[in-house]
């Protein structure tokens, strides 16, 4: 199957695949940002806090620091990813699909353990865990969208299709 992008570009937005490549790298990239905000924010609330978390403190703060360290990975594979879909450049979108699979399961767990401490401390499952876990829900749902747009990109790379059109050739 070799095409260009203006085959591919036709009809309805289902098939403007790689718009809906940059955009979830772009998705990732953002979001990522976001996440470790809110990491680095609960790392400080629970450094100021340490008392109240007891003997779970640094479990807690381990499992923030790494869900911080998958953030900031996400974010640096977003970026290779958009230049590897506008330089069509199938080999550079691996290591975002891997590290995507890979760093959404660490941030489960890490997510998961921390609440697990915070509840051992509480007694029960406070608001912001729910938020956590609602948030991180919603993220790994918008996440698997995200990979099949990425996908869809990477196969058709690998067959030959090319988004910049027909090539000029001077004669």
């Amino acid at each position: 199957m070799i095409s260009t992008y203006s085959t591919l570009d036709r009809g309805t937005s289902h098939f403007r695949i790689r718009r809906n490549a940059i955009i979830a790298g772009l998705y990732t990239g953002l979001m990522s940002i976001v996440v470790a905000i809110f990491c680095g924010w609960r790392l400080v609330v629970n450094a100021r806090q340490k008392e109240s978390l007891q003997d779970v403190y640094w479990g807690v703060q381990v499992s923030y620091l790494a869900n911080l360290g998958c953030q900031v990975a996400t974010l640096f594979f977003s970026t290779i990813l958009i230049a590897a879909v506008n330089k069509e450049n199938a080999p550079m979108i691996v290591p975002w699909v891997i590290g995507t699979i890979a760093f959404l399961a660490m941030e489960a767990v890490g997510t998961v353990y921390s609440n697990v401490l915070r509840d051992h401390v509480n007694h029960e499952f406070d608001t912001l865990c729910k938020i956590e876990a609602s948030f991180l829900i919603c993220r790994g749902a918008i996440d698997c969208l995200a990979l099949y747009a990425v996908l869809r990109v990477y196969r058709a790379l690998r067959t030959g299709v090319r988004f910049s059109g027909p090539e000029q050739v001077e004669l």
